[in-house]
This record gives C-alpha cells, structure tokens and sequence, in this order.
C-alpha cells in the first residue's frame, strides 16, 4: 500500500536541504518513491495514496535513515532528566563530566538488563498479541503486511464467535537473542504500581519464565536453573497497561474508507492488540490484570524518605537466597 509522509523532512541528500514542509512517497515494495516539496505535484502512482500529515507536532520525517545504535533496554527505565545541566548539543555530552546519578540511574541499570534479560526472558516463552475478532480488524490485518500473521486466525473467528484471535510474539525470540550474553547467575525482578506498558510486557515474561511460574502469578518457588528469577513488589501487581495501543490516525492510514480524519485535528488512541501471559499463567490478559508479585515489600520509612535502603536488601537477600 502506498504511503504519503508530509512534514518537516530532512533530507541527508548532498545539499543537506531540510523541507519545511516535505512530502516523503512510500510505494507498495515499502521503498522511498521520492522525496520532494510538499507544494510539488505528486509523483504517479501516488495521486490516491493515503497522507500521513506530520505538520506542527514536532516531528522529523527521516527518509532513508536506519538507526543501527539503539539501547532497546531503555525502554524499560524511567525517563532520566539532568537537574541543573542543560544538554542543548550532543557535543556537551561528550566533552563534560556527565551528572553524578546517570550511572545508577541509567548505565547500571541498562547494562543488568542487556545481560541478563535477552536469553533469559525472551529465549523462553515470550508474551504473545491477539487481535480483537471484528470484520474491521480483518480488513486492517489484510491490509498491513506487519499483521499478516492474525489474518487466518481473524476470519475463521468471525465465523465461530471467538471474540479473541490467536496469539503471536510481535518478534522472533530466537532472532532477537542471537549472539547475545546469557547470565545464568541469580536474579530479582522489583515492580511496584507503576510498572506499567512495555515493562508491565517485561515484568509478564520475566515472571512467566523464572522461579516464580511454578503457581500461577507468583506462588511457591520453582527451580530457577538459570533463568528469571522471583517478582519483588511494594505494591501486590504491576499497572496492568500491557496493550499494544494505537492512534486512531495511524489505523486510518490502513483503513481510510472505515475511518476517515476527525474533525477539528481530533484523535484518540485505542488498545488494538491485547498482551496474553505464557508458563503457568498461559493465555491469561495483562491488561487490567498485570502481574502480581511473588514476594511483596511495604514501603519502609527508610525508604520512602532514604533511597530504598530496605527494599534492596530484600532484593539482596533473595539474592544471596538463589546464589
């Protein structure tokens, strides 16, 4: 399906020309069609393709570009902020002494996850999507290449009443784990009520595949044999935000007919692909459920007013438990 991408477009050609506005054409193959003007009169073929408008929300249209350095395990951090250090250029970053909590707040943390979280969470049972089973979800599965995989199992549920389609991972455990470290020694995983979105999805496969997943969410120990670890919470489950969420505009773009722009730039984002547990939790929603902690850590004085004091030494205790 051909795509019109329309915004504020960086270019990478020789001149280095930044189109303010642009328009970026995607052609059917999923290769670059032309990059051009947004004034400029569209190349053939595209007289009917879809627009996604990208004007005033701040984004950056980057055709051609492939961002081979990327810290997946970030995602799971919290957004870290400098306080008092304003970062206005990437050369300040190098050249400067970089702020005293960075490291516990970012590379230590990342550098745990990046070891211990690839083969040991997702080597095993990943969790797994399924899609809603309406004649509009079908149309939107044979529309997009990327959801491809749903469609057999959407249309033979519209016919038997399933309101849930099968389920897949979103990616090939095995692709993703090739080549990378596993480290087999012990673990603990610490959630609390905002655990939420993509590490309530990392929270679900960590406990799934450890030494927890022996009783359904969190119950008597299994043998842990180099895997995940148990679940420690001050609070008795995650956020429960587990979903694949969508924006409506993003599923106009496959679906223009069904859903046609909203008035006045409105818009609103819905849960499309709903996240179901694996191990002794197998098929069981994430949302609104979330995953409940196996062992569970009240808040202390000390570490609500100190740096959670109490709370790592219950971690370093199961810890020295599993070593």
């Amino acid at each position: 399906m051909a795509l019109v991408l329309r915004g504020t477009v960086v270019t990478f050609d020789g001149e280095h020309r930044i189109l303010d506005p642009g328009a970026v054409y995607v052609g059917d193959d999923g290769r670059l069609g032309a990059v051009l003007p947004a004034g400029q009169a569209a190349p053939a073929g595209f007289g009917a393709a879809p627009v996604v408008d990208l004007l005033g929300t701040g984004a950056l249209v980057l055709p051609g570009l492939v961002d081979l350095h990327s810290h997946l395990q970030y995602n799971t951090l919290p957004l870290w902020e400098a306080v008092g250090v304003p970062y206005l250029h990437h050369d300040r970053w190098v050249d400067e002494t970089r702020a005293p909590d960075y490291s516990t707040s970012v590379t230590w943390p990342a550098k745990v996850l990046g070891t211990a979280a690839p083969t040991a969470l997702l080597a095993y049972a990943p969790v797994r999507f399924s899609l809603p089973t309406t004649r509009a979800a079908l149309a939107l599965v044979r529309a997009d290449p990327a959801l491809r995989r749903w469609t057999d199992s959407i249309h033979d549920a519209v016919e038997t009443g399933e309101p849930y389609s099968q389920a897949f991972p979103l990616t090939d455990p095995e692709a993703v784990t090739a080549g990378l470290p596993h480290y087999t020694g012990p673990k603990v995983l610490i959630v609390d009520a905002l655990t939420y979105s993509a590490a309530d999805v990392f929270a679900a496969g960590f406990a799934d595949n450890g030494a927890d997943s022996g009783a359904a969410d969190g119950g008597a120990d299994g043998e842990a044999d180099g895997r995940p670890g148990p679940v420690l919470g001050t609070a008795a489950s995650t956020g429960a935000g587990g979903a694949n969420v969508w924006t409506y505009e993003l599923l106009g773009v496959w679906l223009p007919e069904l859903l046609p722009a909203l008035p006045r730039g409105a818009g609103f984002r819905i849960a499309l692909r709903r996240a179901t547990r694996a191990g002794a939790s197998i098929g069981v929603p994430l949302e609104d459920f979330g995953v409940a902690a196996g062992r569970l850590h009240r808040p202390t004085r000390r570490d609500v007013l100190g740096h959670n004091e109490d709370l790592l030494a219950a971690a370093a205790a199961l810890l020295r438990r599993d070593s």
